[in-house]
């Protein structure tokens, strides 16, 4: 240019520990949650709280868009999941205290 000045957007690159790149981030703010998931990732899920990693198993990374988004399926999967460990903890629980409470039988 004849002013000698370039325009470019603003933004950084997080990297792999192998120095591959893990993620784009573009513009002038970056949402704390999605920097924190490119970190997690990029790390191959050594870094981040236990809550970071359940959060990566229902939010993936839309390169369309640049964001995490909800994967619904997985999401539906893991909670039906839960809901069924829930339900059998919640039956032997009940069938234990049926067991205690049934009076022994005579001889």
């Amino acid at each position: 240019r004849a002013s000698g000045q370039f325009a470019h957007p603003g933004g950084f690159v997080v990297l792999t520990q192998e120095g591959k790149i893990a993620r784009y981030f573009f513009g002038m703010t970056y949402p704390a949650r999605e920097l924190r998931l490119a970190v997690v990732e990029a790390s191959q899920r050594r870094v981040g709280s236990p809550i970071d990693q359940i959060f990566l198993l229902c939010f993936h990374y839309n390169p369309i868009t640049g964001k995490y988004a909800l994967a619904a399926l997985q999401a539906v999967r893991i909670s039906g999941a839960v809901t069924a460990a829930g339900l059998a903890l919640f039956v032997v629980a009940m069938l234990r205290r049926e067991k205690r409470a049934r009076p022994a039988a005579p001889k």
